[in-house]
């Protein structure tokens, strides 16, 4: 009987180190992803391995549709790990959520993404909530050797781990739970199931969360995009890099209009609707400037703005008036929820195109800092981490998200306030240090076109 409860004892502490490995090389591969994939952002998971033969052991280069949970053998090659084994022998299995999967990516992918896999414990605990902070973005499962009716016949696709590519065959159920099953549904949250092993259960998990991840990317540092080639920088810095080169970009917009050179005509951009009614922040469409909108998130498609200024560019995307575009691409893709805009009157694409100014001792309204007599012609804002209180849903089901919509679950103070007044008004936003309270950053487009980070 010691022997036996020995062999069980070896066999789990295998597993655990088996599974162990594999989590820390699936952080390593999504903390990582911007760096060894030019052009890209950190936090995207590999595909399963789900019919070998790539070779055995690849992530599949594309698996199911956006949004979508898959389910398969952990891509051991992929991630430059041996063919890990469990206690049993087995290689592992592997689930990731549709929303952190590298191909195809979903709409947007930031700190705000839950992951959509919920794992329950064996007393009916939630120990990670899908489509919750807490949610995990992939699960590992060491399966254990077959019993009742499980059938792991050889798949020609498996030389190495051998057995098939079917999950029925290797993963159990409990508790009502199976965790050979998923929720194909786009956005939909699947169940897994974990506890103690027993006659009819031997599975053993581990997870990752979607604060886990996001934890050790901002631990990590990365290729900026202000400077690919050279030093990296942290998670922080780079989104600031962001912010700064949205800005530039909307700041070299107005030298293109037609009348910049006879009349000085330095207006620049309207904002998008905000909030988005059909609340989907993860569509391109969305990101479409509309006239008369003085604030909203950054306008990627300048097509109304273009017209009202006569304005030269070559064809209508913000992000191709400005040197050094390029590597912000992918960034702004996933961003873009965070990135704000406000436009004076003067400066607005309705304003004044002969001598476009802001004076601060006329009628011509432009915006302030912290009450500072230095006025800004447009402000460009990124809105940090989640503070407390602040909810921001992921866009999931039918891809709608009221919380998005508010204003006050981005940004702080008077930022969040003042973005609130009408047509005219001289409008008042502000800075400060980083604290548990506020993390915005701005930075000043001022009347000359020059642009900083917001005093």
């Amino acid at each position: 009987m010691g022997g036996a409860s020995s062999r069980r004892i070896e066999s789990r502490d295998r597993s655990t180190e088996a599974l162990a490995r594999a989590k820390e090389a699936l952080l390593s591969f999504a903390t990582s992803y911007g760096d060894t994939h030019s052009g890209e952002t950190p936090g995207y998971m590999p595909c399963p391995d789900r019919f070998g033969g790539n070779p055995e052991g690849t992530a599949e280069p594309s698996c199911g549709g956006a949004d979508e949970a898959v389910i398969g053998r952990l891509p051991w090659r992929t991630l430059d790990l041996p063919d890990l084994r469990d206690g049993s022998g087995e290689c592992l299995w592997y689930v990731v959520s549709g929303n952190y999967k590298n191909s195809p990516k979903t709409s947007l992918l930031n700190w705000d993404t839950n992951g959509l896999l919920t794992v329950n414990g064996s007393s009916g605990e939630i120990l990670a909530q899908g489509n919750a902070p807490t949610g995990a973005v992939a699960v590992l499962i060491a399966p254990g050797a077959a019993w009742g009716s499980q059938n792991r016949t050889a798949d020609p696709g498996a030389p190495i781990c051998r057995g098939n590519y079917s999950p029925a065959q290797y993963l159990d159920s409990a508790g009502g739970y199976n965790n050979a099953v998923i929720n194909a549904a786009a956005n939909g949250v699947s169940d897994f199931v974990t506890g103690p092993a027993s006659d009819t259960f031997n599975d053993q998990l581990v997870w990752i969360t979607s604060e886990e991840l996001w934890a050790a990317i901002d631990r990590r540092p990365h290729k900026s995009p202000a400077n690919p080639t050279g030093p990296a920088v942290s998670l922080t810095q780079a989104l600031s890099d962001l912010a700064k080169k949205t800005a530039e970009c909307i700041a070299a917009y107005a030298p293109l209009n037609a009348d910049y050179g006879s009349d000085d005509d330095r207006r620049l951009l309207w904002a998008t609707d905000y909030p988005f009614a059909n609340g989907d922040y993860g569509s391109n469409a969305n990101y479409d400037d509309q006239s008369g909108r003085y604030f909203g998130h950054v306008s990627r498609t300048v097509d109304t703005s273009k017209t009202a200024t006569a304005n030269t560019m070559s064809g209508t995307d913000l992000f191709g008036l400005c040197t050094g575009a390029a590597p912000y691409a992918q960034w702004w893709r996933n961003w873009r929820d965070h990135l704000f805009y406000a436009v004076s009157d003067e400066f607005a694409p309705s304003g004044d195109d002969d001598n476009t100014d802001c004076d601060p001792d006329s009628s011509d309204p432009c915006l302030r800092i912290d009450g500072s007599p230095r006025i800004h012609a447009a402000i460009v804002f990124f809105a940090g981490r989640r503070l407390s209180g602040q909810g921001r849903a992921n866009n999931s089901g039918s891809g709608l998200s009221a919380a998005k919509g508010s204003i006050s679950n981005y940004l702080e103070g008077r930022n969040a306030t003042e973005s609130l007044e009408g047509l005219g008004q001289d409008r008042n936003f502000e800075t400060t240090a980083p604290s548990a309270t506020f993390n915005d950053v701005l930075y000043c487009i001022d009347d000359g076109l020059a642009v900083s980070l917001c005093p």
